[in-house]
This record gives C-alpha cells, structure tokens and sequence, in this order.
C-alpha cells in the first residue's frame, strides 16, 4: 500500500508503528521507514501513554510499554483504547498471555469497556478470566478465517466471554462487522446478519 496505493486511489499520511519494532528487529523497521519515506508518509512509532484524537474520538495507547523487553511480535501490538460519547472500545490487536497479563495490572479500576475487539483471533493465550473481569465488556467481536488451521476461536474463550453474558460477533460467523458509536448505544451490523 506504501509503495502503489496512489495508484489505486489509496493515500496515507502517516504510518502508526509499536515503539518496540525498533528495538525488536533493526533491518526490518529500516526497511518499512525508507519504503514510507520514499512515499512521503510520515512514521510514528507509539507506546503507552500516547493519545490521538480525531473529532469526538479519542483513542489512548495502552501499549506497547516502554520499559518492556517483548520477546515476540505479538506482544508489542498496539493496544488501543476508543472514547466516543460515554462509550469505550479496547482494541487488542494481537497480544495473549504475558503482554495481556501485564495490560491488566497496568490498567486502572475503572477501566471497563462497552466493546472489546478480543485479541489474537481468540487464541486459548487471550482473554484469561483476570483480563475479563479487568475489562468487563458488554460486546466482543472476534476477528478471524473460516475454517481456519488454528481452530480459533477458542471454545474456552468462547465459554469464557459467554459465561459473562457477554454478547458476541464473530468474522467467520458474522462476515464484516461494522461498530457505530451513538450517543446512547453502540449499534452493530453485520454482513451475514447472524447473532450470537
């Protein structure tokens, strides 16, 4: 997309990276920032603590941490959390296990969410019982193939999530799910129209 999105009516102005990319491996984040450069896209590099805003949005770097060492690409994900008229959505990315464990003791006592996009497809490595109760979402959507070889999502997350009544969207069920913040509800639409 760097190198001919324009081509195809696709322009980006920024490339949003994990700060631990740099430091996890050297050649590969060289490549990516010449590549941008040479597209004119500028790179960022966030980690906790980092906020953005965009109209009524504002979403919050969760992580990566800082002071961190990552011993795996998954675990540096982008951790973000979305703020839109009283509601709140945790986007995860691909963390599991340590990263998410590590999350959770890091976030605050308040820090329950109306959607929770579950992370690393549903893998049996996310969405432990510590990090639900931590989070407490009303929604989860998992992203994740058809008939995948991994068999995510997990039948324990699964029962996890469903033990807390928590309403669940799935890509490989649903199709493409679209997420609109409202002033008092979030609605959900998906492509395929089944419900959980």
């Amino acid at each position: 997309i760097l190198k001919d999105g324009a081509k195809e009516g696709i322009y980006v102005e920024k490339l949003y990276l994990p700060y631990p990319c740099v430091l996890y491996d050297r050649e590969k984040y060289e490549e990516i920032t010449k590549i941008a450069a040479d597209a004119g896209v500028k790179v960022l590099l966030l980690k906790d603590g980092d906020a953005l805003s965009v109209g009524e949005f504002r979403m919050e770097v969760l992580s990566p941490f800082e002071d961190i060492e990552y011993k795996e690409p998954n675990e540096m994900s982008v951790v973000l959390s979305i703020s839109c008229n009283d509601r709140k959505v945790l986007l995860t990315g691909d963390i599991q296990g340590d990263a998410e464990d590590i999350l959770a003791r890091r976030m605050g006592s308040n820090d329950h969410v109306s959607l929770l996009k579950v992370a690393h497809h549903g893998s049996n490595s996310s969405s432990s019982d510590a990090f639900l109760d931590k989070v407490s979402p009303r929604i989860a959507v998992i992203s994740v193939g058809r008939n995948n070889p991994y068999k995510h999502p997990s039948e324990d997350v699964l029962w996890r999530l469903r033990e807390r009544g928590v309403r669940i969207y799935r890509t490989d069920m649903d199709g493409m799910i679209t997420v609109l913040l409202g002033k008092k509800e979030i609605r959900i639409s998906s492509f395929l129209c089944r419900h959980d």
